[in-house]
């Protein structure tokens, strides 16, 4: 009734009274969860076994009480199978779908350039990468190492900047920042996609599959300047004509 009024939002937090039948008895204790958390249960079998019912301070806990994204959901899903069968784990699968058709009419998410926070740290981790480049080109240049160990040491120097961006990246964006929630959830993109739009493209192939030592640094946000375009588009050329020569011709 209080979230029918428009008193309280899925998200807050409140306390409500949990109450069990107990080897006969019906015992009942107050819990503080979320309203979502507690809808979200209505559908979920409470012995699945994510809570030690074992323990008497568990036994009113809610057997969900945690973030489901998709990994959790396969968890879920295996747990109801394992305990309750195939023919209980589709009632359960269907109750979590039309929860799932309910609420994607209440709540929505957009994403927007502002939403794609670059972080503050790529420009040192940049700067290092470049300088310890510099020092593998001397290095090579006065004959210390071949020009194989020199490409190597290159493309392992940007790659682990670039892993390094990703994770300044994820951990600076807030965790309801819609672009955070479509990925984390499973929903839609991945760390990849996000390192693009916010951290750095990276490293390309070119259309032969060899690394181009040259680095996109910047991204989709910050824009593309003219050589970091032309780079990027061997992989979108590569892929094109792998299509059409990769493609086995029908012959009648």
């Amino acid at each position: 009734m209080a979230y029918d009024n428009g008193e309280i939002e899925l998200h807050s937090k409140i306390k409500v009274r949990m109450k069990k039948v107990i080897d006969g008895i019906e015992k009942s204790k107050i819990i503080e969860t979320t309203l979502g958390r507690l809808i979200f249960n209505e559908a979920i079998p409470q012995d699945l076994g994510f809570v030690d019912r074992s323990n008497p301070d568990n036994i009113f806990d809610l057997e969900v009480d945690f973030l489901v994204g998709k990994n959790e959901l396969r968890k879920i899903i295996d747990k109801s199978i394992k305990v309750h069968g195939t023919t209980e784990t589709a009632i359960l699968l269907d109750r979590i779908k039309a929860l799932g058709f309910r609420f994607s009419t209440k709540g929505a998410i957009t994403i927007s350039v502002s939403d794609m926070v670059i972080p503050e740290v790529k420009a040192r981790y940049i700067k290092e990468t470049e300088e310890k480049i510099e020092k593998i080109t001397k290095q090579y240049k006065r004959g210390l190492i071949s020009d194989e160990e020199r490409y190597n040491s290159v493309i392992a120097a940007w790659t682990e900047a670039s892993e390094n961006i990703t994770q300044a990246l994820i951990s600076n964006l807030d965790r309801f920042n819609p672009v955070y929630m479509m990925s984390q959830s499973g929903a839609r993109g991945n760390i990849n996609q996000i390192k693009q739009l916010a951290g750095m493209r990276g490293l390309m192939a070119d259309t032969s599959g060899k690394t181009i030592e040259v680095p996109i640094k910047a991204n989709f946000r910050e824009g593309l300047n003219v050589m970091e375009f032309f780079i990027s588009t061997h992989g979108a050329r590569k892929g094109l004509a792998d299509t059409a020569l990769r493609t086995a011709t029908r012959v009648i």
